[in-house]
């Protein structure tokens, strides 16, 4: 039972408990019968006191596992962004992959809507950072030349460093892992039932002609145009007029 119609049972019960009052006061029911009244209503009082506790005690625990969960999605783009560097890649992508742990715990239907909006941010965010243009494959392999050719990138992402601890060479992986990769990628995909929420259809020519020409001119010339004209390999190809 949701918070809201609990709350309507106890507000309909405090005004049989007036009634019964007032029919004391009139004389109407006895002494005896306000008694059993007056036990029953503080029985209620005390469930009802109790119910509202643990449901602040659950929205509470729901909106701590909500901020939390936003907060690791901004671990995540902090660590992946501005480096490719391997190892702030795969801690990013083992935190993305960890988000669950407290997605899961989130009770309050509230916060689950306002978690799923926020989802749908961070998988742009990261949609982004993958889709660079200045991330070649140069930067996957940890080059600090974006422009080095994909081949020396590879062989200088495997090449021995010297460690002075131990006076020697130690062997280093520079090449952002793929596991860390894909679980990055596929945080970006939309599952295959997703409900997209923008179900409208666009413009019709009223709002365009009636509502959007006169405070949005800009926007008006889009539409207008597009209406018209079609964008293929480069060119403009006139929709045919409707007879």
């Amino acid at each position: 039972m949701n918070s809201k119609k609990l709350k309507r049972i106890f507000s309909g019960f405090v005004v049989v408990l007036v009634i019964c009052l007032i029919l004391f006061l009139c004389g109407i029911i006895s002494s005896k019968q306000i008694e059993i009244v007056g036990i029953f209503s503080a029985i209620i009082t005390l469930i009802f006191s109790i119910y509202l506790h643990f449901e602040q005690k659950l929205y509470k625990q729901s909106e701590t596992y909500l901020n939390e969960s936003i907060k690791q999605f901004e671990n995540v783009i902090e660590l992946i962004s501005n480096n490719n560097s391997r190892v702030k890649w795969i801690t990013g992508s083992r935190i993305l992959a960890s988000v669950h742990l407290f997605s899961e715990k989130i009770e309050i239907p509230e916060h689950k809507e306002i978690f799923e909006t926020q989802k749908l941010k961070y998988k742009t965010i990261i949609s982004d950072i993958l889709e660079d243009k200045d991330k070649t494959g140069a930067f996957f392999y940890g080059s600090d030349d974006c422009s080095e050719n994909i081949d020396e990138a590879a062989k200088k992402s495997t090449i021995p460093e010297k460690d002075q601890k131990a006076q020697g060479l130690i062997s280093t992986l520079k090449g952002i892992a793929e596991v860390s990769l894909h679980t990055l990628w596929e945080f970006t995909l939309f599952p295959k039932n997703y409900e997209d929420p923008l179900k409208n259809e666009g413009f019709n020519d009223d709002e365009i002609n009636f509502k959007v020409q006169s405070r949005f001119p800009g926007l008006f010339d889009y539409l207008k145009h597009k209406r018209k004209y079609h964008s293929i390999n480069g060119e403009l190809v006139e929709y045919e007029k409707k007879r």
